[in-house]
This record gives C-alpha cells, sequence and structure tokens, in this order.
C-alpha cells in the first residue's frame, strides 16, 4: 500500500497546495500547521490530496506526516 494512505496531517505550516505536482505550479491555497489532508494517490515525491473543504491538489510528501504514525 502507498506510503500514505488515508488522513495525514501536515508537519507545519506554509506548505503549499499545488494544481500538479511540480514546485513551479500555481498555487491553490497555502495550508496552515496540523491541515487534516486526505490522500488520494501519491505520484513519485508528491501526494495527491482533498482538504477538508473540498479542495484537491498537490504537496510535497516530505512537508506531511502520516496521522497515524505520529500517534
Amino acid at each position: 500500500s502507498p506510503l500514505f494512505e488515508g488522513r495525514i496531517a501536515l508537519v507545519e505550516g506554509g506548505v503549499q497546495l499545488r494544481k500538479r505536482p511540480d514546485i513551479e505550479a500555481p498555487r491553490i491555497e497555502i495550508l496552515k500547521s496540523g491541515s487534516e489532508l486526505d490522500v488520494v494517490k501519491s505520484d513519485g515525491r508528491w501526494l495527491y490530496v482533498t482538504t477538508k473543504d473540498g479542495k484537491t491538489g498537490y504537496v510535497h510528501g516530505r512537508l506531511v506526516v502520516n496521522d497515524k504514525a505520529a500517534q
């Protein structure tokens, strides 16, 4: 199964939700520290996620932690 599956929480604030898995991609939103995300799929080092308010986009995998592992 993917490294990150299901709900995760961000490690730090200011993580950028992007339209594509690319640091040059347009930013959709800046996510707050501890934001909960649902991982739809992993795409290399990037995760395609859905926010609690229904936005979808990509975040870099090293900037998030699986909350199941953190417990």
